[in-house]
């Protein structure tokens, strides 16, 4: 594949990005980005994380009952037979472990409604890294980029670029920019068909390279390098396990400042326990909904 023709290749990817994807166009798809693949650099990096962030709506998994899990798998990823479609990163019944570097970023992409109980679990990385692959945000490389590039990416980037021919550096931007977009799409999760191609790239990925997970940026939070996909082989294995688990329930949405006001209502440090009542500590009695805003400024714990 020429340059023409990769750059023909990927505008017309970047159009479909842009606008439905059908769902019949799968088996395309996959044979398309099997072949863009190898001219994407792939700049796996090894990021030092001990704790990473998962949230957990207890409606969805408690068989609709925004009640206290007690059970210590619903709080990990799904089980395949009830993954049944397409997600950022996974395919249907390939589910995999969503999380986050950030507690409260996982609240956004829950998008919880005032009353819902979020189970706010943390993890402990027992190795204390990580392979993965990041997703550059497509403002990495402006000037006006904001937040901090603590991880050096940039640089990473700088240095592959540095001393190829001009047309070699426009094709690597290229297609970086063109993940980005893929892994930066705002989805209406009832139509999953959108996940396509950010998910085949995922399933690709994950088979060809030797990696932990993909980083990539929180679309709902509007933030960059927070969310992380994990292969659930790792949780499987007990490289990852869980060691605490924090009950809260939603107070209300903060429009003003795009996120949540909520309160605690319990925290079990051993998550093992957690169908003993007597495992939680620092319960808050169960208020209603009319004497919230009385409460909130006693017993609020999670502005941002």
């Amino acid at each position: 594949m020429n340059q023409l023709q990769m750059k023909l290749m990927i505008n017309q990817l970047s159009c479909l990005n842009k606008n439905q994807i059908p769902l019949n166009l799968k088996e395309y798809l996959i044979e398309v980005l099997k072949e863009i693949l190898p001219y994407i650099p792939i700049l796996i990096d090894t990021i030092k994380v001990k704790t990473i962030y998962r949230a957990t709506l207890n409606r969805n998994v408690n068989e609709g009952s925004n009640s206290r899990i007690k059970s210590i798998d619903l709080l990990s990823y799904p089980k395949p037979e009830i993954v049944n479609k397409f997600g950022r990163c996974n395919f249907p019944k390939e589910p995999i472990f969503y999380c986050s570097l950030y507690e409260l970023i996982n609240f956004s992409e829950l998008k919880p409604s005032e009353g819902d109980i979020v189970s706010l679990s943390t993890w402990e990385v027992i190795d204390e890294e990580l392979q993965i692959w990041p997703i550059f945000p497509k403002e990495l490389f402006l000037e006006s980029y904001r937040f901090q590039d603590n991880l050096g990416h940039r640089k990473i980037l700088e240095n592959n670029l540095f001393g190829r021919p001009q047309y070699e550096q426009d094709q690597i931007l290229l297609l970086l920019n063109f993940l980005a977009s893929v892994f930066e799409k705002v989805v209406d999760r009832r139509d999953d068909s959108n996940y396509l191609l950010s998910a085949i790239l995922a399933k690709l990925m994950f088979e060809k390279e030797k990696m932990d997970a993909i980083f990539y940026s929180s679309v709902q939070a509007n933030f960059p390098y927070s969310n992380l996909a994990i292969k659930r082989e790792l949780i499987d294995s007990g490289k990852i396990r869980i060691v605490n688990v924090k009950e809260l329930v939603l107070a209300r949405s903060n429009n003003e400042i795009g996120g949540f006001i909520s309160y605690l209502t319990g925290e079990c440090n051993n998550p093992n326990e957690i169908n003993n009542a007597d495992s939680w500590k620092n319960q808050t009695p169960p208020i209603s909904k009319a004497s919230w805003s009385d409460f909130m400024e006693k017993y609020c714990i999670c502005p941002f």
